[in-house]
């Protein structure tokens, strides 16, 4: 439960600083898989697999950082530069074959966007990461290849945390407004 601690009294920013740092956690236990799969399948006098080892001991060592800001308390910031890194990063790092293999890791920071920023984020982030998946496809000139399924299901994805974060933030903010109701009513009584 400490682990995903932020330093701040707001209980609003409390509880996104604590998806923020869950997202973050989240993405790091990814990538230590990714990590470990590639020491494992690394032959021996390739370079390729090195790269993709230093490559992810830098975005380990970005998640860190971001993840000990979150705790700070500067949770927006830390999920606008989350989110824009997890997208863009696989975006210009893959050619586009090596990306529709890890097109999944495109849905994370789409989630954490709709529940961390503010539910309609997610359509946002969804369109930035269609548009850089385009970009590359058309870049690497393998449009005949495009994924169409995976930019769909991120949209979808994006509906989805859309419709469950609005209806979340409802009910949190109707609870709310029902704990004033009942203090206020606790007062009232006490007075009386």
């Amino acid at each position: 439960y400490r682990i995903t601690e932020t330093d701040t009294i707001d209980p609003i920013v409390q509880r996104r600083g604590r998806l923020m740092s869950m997202y973050l956690l989240m993405s790091g236990i990814i990538l230590l898989h990714i990590t470990v799969a590639n020491i494992l399948f690394m032959k021996p006098g390739t370079t390729a697999y090195k790269e993709y080892i230093y490559q992810e001991i830098f975005t380990g060592f970005i998640l860190y950082l971001l993840w000990i800001i979150n705790r700070k308390g500067y949770t927006l910031w830390i999920a606008h530069i989350f989110i824009n890194f997890a997208i863009l990063t696989p975006i210009f790092v893959y050619t586009p074959k090596d990306l529709e293999g890890t097109m999944v890791i495109l849905a994370i920071p789409i989630i954490a966007s709709s529940f961390v920023i503010t539910p309609t984020a997610s359509f946002f982030y969804a369109f930035v990461a269609g548009v850089g998946y385009t970009i590359s496809v058309l870049y690497y000139d393998l449009f005949s290849e495009y994924n169409f399924t995976s930019i769909i299901s991120l949209f979808a994805i994006s509906f989805s945390t859309f419709i469950t974060s609005w209806q979340f933030n409802r009910a949190l903010e109707k609870n709310q407004i029902l704990l004033n109701d009942l203090e206020r009513s606790y007062e009232i009584t006490l007075d009386s």
